[in-house]
Order: structure tokens, then C-alpha cells, then sequence
């Protein structure tokens, strides 16, 4: 296991990058491909499907478990995280072409900002299909999207519209007229991505991208979604 810390940006948001996270992290690709389906994401703009990681089920629960047990330490060093609780959690593989995706997934986006949530991203493919980038809004320079800042980045957002027009019909790659790319992080297996869901950040992945939907074949990732109890 080798842990690193990464400073993005003009604002040096913090992210954790695990490599080597979980042993024997071959048998996590045969958990995602038996037991129940993945289903169409209705709850979220997530382009494609999932499948939630059960408490109910002995191995998953004790994947997620253990990625916490991993998590929490580093967080608590990095971000001075004391407690915090799973809030969701699922095995997900991108399945959506660009034009079937909500336009507002295709660009840099953020996840959470009513409450303080961290998100885990593992990536559980052999062979790499693309990373994580993030990055600063040029027209506001926001690189995290906090309860102050989100009435004036939406404010950008539409002045970008008005301005550049509508996204590309694709998955945003490096930087453009509207977005600075701080950083990218390619889906390397096994390798575990810690980072406040304040941030923007998108899915990129390349030109010969499958869609698959099977986990043997397919993006397939775990998501965990962390949600820390305020003061």
C-alpha cells in the first residue's frame, strides 16, 4: 500500500491517493458481477449504472468496512476528520455515451455542498478506461463549491452557456474556454481516490471507451459517499 497527498490548485484542496488499497482486490470484480443486477441511476446524474453495496451481505459489508477502517486515519491527518458515517455506497460502471448523459455530467460538477461529504472512489478495473480530473472555473476561479459560492457559480455556468454554448457532445478530457484542469488521476486498479465532493471534478476516459456494462469488462469502480456530523 502507498499512500500520497496531492495540493490542487490555487486553493490546495487536499486529495488521498491509496495505491495498492485492498488485497486480493481481484475477487472484489467477481463480487460486482454476481449477486443482483446493476440498475439504471434514477437518484443521481450518474451516467450509468450501479449497484448498492448491501450491509445485509457479509463481503460487501465488510469491503466497505475495511475501506473505511483504511480511510479514516489519513483522513483524520489530512482533513482533521474525527467522525464521519456512510451515507451510500455501490459498485458503479459508466455505461452512458456522452449524448444519452446529462449535459451538466459531461462538464466539471460537484457533489455535495448542503453537507460536509467525502467521497472514496476505488478503481476495479485491470486495465485502466480513464481517470478523475479536477479543476477551477475560470470565470469565477472556484475550485470547490461551498453554500456561498454556489449561487455565483451557477450564475457562471450560465454565462458560460450564453458565451461558449452548450458542453461538447463528450466527456470533458484536460482544460477548455470554461474549465483549468488542477489535476487528473488515472483509474489505475486498485488505486483509492479520497476527496471532499465540494470539488469539481469529472469522469474522463478515452476515445475507445467500451460502455460496457459488465464488471469483467467494464469502468467498474466501488463509490462511497461519507458524510461527517457538523460540531
Amino acid at each position: 500500500m502507498k499512500v500520497t497527498i496531492h495540493s490542487l490548485g490555487n486553493e490546495g484542496n487536499k486529495l488521498i491517493v491509496i495505491d495498492q488499497a485492498v488485497p486480493a482486490a481481484d475477487g472484489l470484480i467477481a463480487m460486482a458481477a454476481m449477486g443482483e443486477p446493476f440498475r439504471d441511476v434514477t437518484a443521481s446524474s450518474y451516467p450509468g449504472i450501479r449497484r448498492v453495496l448491501s450491509p445485509a451481505h457479509e463481503a460487501e459489508r465488510d469491503y466497505v468496512n475495511f475501506l473505511c477502517n483504511l480511510a479514516g486515519p489519513v483522513m483524520h491527518d489530512v482533513f482533521g476528520i474525527k467522525r464521519f458515517a456512510v451515507d451510500h455506497a455501490a459498485f458503479s460502471l459508466m455505461t452512458k455515451r456522452p449524448l444519452q448523459a446529462n449535459p451538466l455530467t459531461r462538464i466539471p460538477h460537484y457533489d455535495e455542498i448542503t453537507q460536509v461529504k467525502y467521497a472514496l472512489l476505488h478503481f476495479l478495473t485491470p486495465v485502466s478506461q480513464g481517470g478523475t480530473g479536477f479543476y477551477r472555473h475560470r470565470r469565477t476561479g472556484f475550485e470547490r463549491i461551498t453554500a456561498d459560492r454556489k449561487d455565483r457559480f451557477h450564475e457562471g455556468l450560465r454565462e458560460d452557456w450564453a458565451d461558449y454554448g452548450d458542453p461538447p457532445e463528450a466527456y470533458m478530457s484536460g482544460s477548455d474556454k470554461a474549465y483549468e484542469q488542477t489535476g487528473y488521476f488515472e483509474g489505475v486498479f486498485n488505486r483509492l481516490l479520497i476527496y471532499s465532493g465540494a470539488l469539481l471534478h469529472t469522469a474522463q476516459i478515452p476515445e475507445a471507451f467500451a460502455y460496457s456494462a459488465s464488471p469483467r469488462t467494464g469502468r467498474l469502480t466501488a463509490n462511497l459517499f461519507l458524510t461527517v456530523p457538523q460540531p
